[in-house]
């Protein structure tokens, strides 16, 4: 077998199909990726990610598959060889399987150039390395998995006929069939669940588990089988048999029925995120109270919402077997009322219904109400679960996808809401024209789930009696200047043991006019807090920062019938802020966006007895914008210079731990203080400081950047975005309260990549991942003539 699968190998990296549709294959993939813009283009998407290669060439091995493997059996058929291979001594499954072989390590060597661009998104990332190498490595490993099962399709094709181009139809047809056939046939079919099934039996859906890098034993055993079907059915095709078609249908079923069973799954991605984390594993260990959970996500739903449930209930059946018994879970279909729950009764318990139109077969538009939550019971409290991530602007597909995602996260915040028996209260003050609850209405919500949250004014507090019951008080965006009054019991409260979160610009300009006009002067955000804070060892300088590491923005460049012709440009006064990592706060989480924000400065002396550490800080091309002065929208205009953009790591909030010292130390106490024990110092403390304000803010407030900060949501590049996670870790922090995003200690991080080193090396990029990888193919196929020829010309 070994001269023959050599001779295989020979016979096609020695022909000019090596070099053709491997290199167009080279050659389309590289235009798609990194010249051509589109939603395949990486530069454009911005993310150090492969995503977009590995969907791009599942569909051109579609192609390029069955093309290489045409003449496999049919070239044999075409010159009367075949019945030549017969009379050696070789068993028939073996020629097959060389050939198979063969075609194979083609693929493999086709794939190999492409490694080129895994090093352009390690170079161009954000910081030069940051990559999943392991979900890359997993993906590549699905891929060839695929690319094995349609050259065994490929191969039966080719034995089918004598005819290359007739055999590379078969190929195609059946392919394709198989990929996509089996997607379309499920939308005639009424029911979800059948719908669900139907997909199964393709290869689209357990390809995309395979592309994220999670090697499934269902998945790959469910390909495997397809293989060695195809494979066995080519040895009937060339040599008849009833009893060995028999044998390779009766292969299939046991292996299509063990793999069905095996739910064992590899998860290669770096931060493990599709396999529940270490700090879920343990809080369910540990889980002393009894809860029971009910999930109305039932009925005759379609493929997506069905696979939902799928995935729900295996999530949950994994939490049932770590919970060692407290924790429990039914099935209630809302349409059949049992269990005494009507449609009035889940709208009163907070589980509403939505609404999804589907067409039937005569193309009627059919609308179905579902239900895709769960209710946790426990303590005799209930806590409604959405099972749904709705983010604007994104596909329901993509919806559904990112809903499967983000099951555990949901689940265990979830389960330890409920458990949680102590009530936390933290304050946010007003008074100083703060933003409302309905302009931190996003923040509110996730903070709702742990914490009783009050709006307060202590101008007319005559003591800090009444702030004591709070473990922490927000000061969120302030406008105005805080009074003495205020900054005394601000100060002891502090020297109490209570904890503060400062959130405050140090500049400010009016959004109003610059929307209007596109500029408008800026000045210093005088809030009167700068002695106290100073005294606690931080300042808040008065400034602007702008940074090459910044979100876009869309500028309306004409307006045609068609609609508004809209050019994105980037813009620095909305940058993309650094996380330190490693610390508690900052554990798990990836960048953060906001606009207009100021840096932070160290003052006094870094003593042993008070911690000091960068939370967040820019990129190593940024600078400050002193005030007053004029901000203008002409800002986008600017070239990316790194000359002018010449500060690097400038920190924008930072946590400050250990020991205080009053600021009212040897100063009398304001007017209106009664009753109260002063205290000039406090030990073990902690406060974190924020200088910006939007990143707490739904609404920017500029309406060409508006974007819904505290969910991380970039409207426009549909990038997420850590700002909720980082504000959450923030006050679980300070408040003692490990939430379940640190309990997680699941590092998912975004990686993007640097967009300035991309737009200076545009022609780096296009020569190393364009124009190489062919020239690399083209190299290899006459190396290895030339050295066949002085080889042969020896005799």
């Amino acid at each position: 077998m070994y001269a023959l699968l050599k001779k295989e190998i020979h016979s096609i990296f020695h022909s000019l199909s090596i070099i053709i549709f491997p290199g167009f294959f080279l050659l389309i993939c590289g235009s798609l990726l990194w010249l051509i813009p589109g939603n395949y283009n990486i530069p454009e998407n911005g993310y150090a990610s492969l995503s977009s290669f590995f969907s791009l060439t599942s569909i051109i091995f579609l192609i390029l598959i069955p093309a290489l493997s045409m003449q496999t059996f049919a070239e044999e058929k075409k010159h009367g060889t075949l019945s030549l291979l017969y009379t050696r001594p070789i068993a028939l499954h073996q020629i097959i399987v060389a050939k198979y072989i063969a075609v194979l390590v083609a693929i493999l060597v086709a794939l190999l150039p492409t490694l080129l661009y895994v090093l352009s998104i390690s170079i161009y990332a954000i910081p030069e390395g940051n990559i999943d190498w392991g979900g890359i490595a997993g993906s590549y490993l699905g891929l060839i998995i695929l690319a094995s099962c349609l050259i065994s399709i490929s191969v039966f094709a080719s034995c089918l006929t004598s005819n290359q181009v007739l055999a590379f139809i078969i190929g195609l047809l059946i392919s394709a069939c198989f990929f996509y056939g089996f997607d379309l046939l499920a939308l005639f079919a009424d029911s979800g669940k059948a719908q669900y099934y139907i997909k199964q039996m393709g290869f689209l859906s357990h390809y995309q588990t395979l592309q994220k890098g999670i090697i499934s034993l269902s998945d790959t055993g469910y390909l495997i089988a397809i293989t060695l079907l195809f494979l066995s059915l080519s040895s009937c095709v060339l040599r008849p048999n009833l009893k060995r078609i028999s044998y390779s249908f009766s292969l299939f079923i046991c292996l299509l029925i063990l793999s069905s069973n095996l739910q064992f799954k590899w998860d290669l991605t770096a931060d493990k995120r599709y396999t529940i984390s270490d700090g879920v594993k343990s809080f369910l260990k540990e889980l002393k109270t009894p809860v029971k959970a009910k999930l109305y996500l039932s009925g005759d739903l379609n493929a997506g919402f069905f696979s939902l449930r799928q995935s729900c209930t295996d999530m949950l059946d994994e939490f049932v077997k770590l919970s060692s018994g407290n924790f429990s879970y039914k099935i209630i279909n809302p349409y059949q009322k049992n269990d005494n729950q009507g449609f009035e009764s889940l709208e009163e318990k907070g589980i509403k219904g939505i609404a999804v139109n589907e067409k039937n077969r005569e193309g009627k538009i059919i609308q179905q109400v579902i239900f895709p939550w769960i209710l946790l019971q426990a303590n005799e409290k209930e806590l409604p679960v959405s099972l749904l991530v709705n983010e604007p602007g994104v596909s329901g597909e993509e919806n559904l996808n990112m809903s499967i995602e983000s099951l555990e996260y949901h689940l265990a915040v979830g389960l330890k809401t409920i458990t949680n028996e102590r009530i936390r209260k933290i304050v946010f003050l007003q008074g100083h024209d703060e933003p409302d609850e309905s302009g931190m209405e996003n923040l509110f919500d996730a903070l709702s789930y742990n914490y009783q949250i009050d709006l307060g004014d202590i101008s007319e507090v005559p003591n800090i009696d009444q702030l004591k019951d709070y473990e922490l008080i927000v000061i969120a965006s302030p406008q105005k200047p805080y009074s003495e009054h205020e900054k005394y019991l601000l100060d002891q409260y502090i020297m109490y043991g209570g904890k503060v979160l400062w959130i405050i610009n140090g500049a400010k300009l009016d959004m109003d006019i610059f929307r209007e006009a596109g500029l408008s002067p800026s000045m210093p955000n005088e809030v009167n807090l700068n002695d106290l804070l100073f005294g606690y060892g931080i300042r808040i300088n008065p400034v602007f920062l702008k940074d090459l590491q910044c979100s876009d923005i869309p500028i309306r460049v004409s307006t045609t019938q068609a609609g508004d012709d809209v050019l994105y440009a980037p813009w620095y006064f909305s940058p993309i802020l650094n996380v330190t990592p490693d610390l508690m706060i900052t554990k798990g989480i990836s960048f953060v966006s906001t606009e207009f924000a100021s840096t932070i400065s160290f003052v006094g002396h870094n003593s042993t007895d008070r911690k000091r550490q960068v939370l967040l800080f820019s990129s190593d091309h940024s600078r400050t914008v002193d005030v007053p002065g004029m901000i203008s929208l002409d800002e986008i205009n600017r070239l990316p210079d790194k000359k002018y953009f010449n500060q690097k790591n400038l920190p924008v909030a930072a946590l400050l731990e250990g020991n205080f010292l009053s600021g009212f130390r040897n100063r009398p106490a304001p007017e209106g203080i009664f009753n109260h024990v002063f205290k000039d110092s406090v030990a073990n403390n902690k406060m974190i400081v924020i200088a910006s304000e939007n990143i707490i803010k739904d609404d920017i407030g500029n309406n060409k950047t508006a974007k819904s900060q505290t969910s991380g949501d970039d409207t426009y590049s549909g990038k997420q975005f850590a700002n909720s996670d980082f504000i959450l870790n923030a006050v679980s922090y300070l408040t003692d309260d490990p939430d379940i995003s640190v309990l997680k200690t699941k590092d998912v991080q975004l990686r993007l990549l640097d967009k300035n080193k991309l737009f200076e090396n545009q022609n780096t990029i296009i020569l190393f991942n364009v124009i190489l990888p062919p020239i690399l193919l083209v190299i290899f196929f006459l190396t290895k003539n030339i050295l066949r020829r002085r080889k042969y010309r020896k005799f």
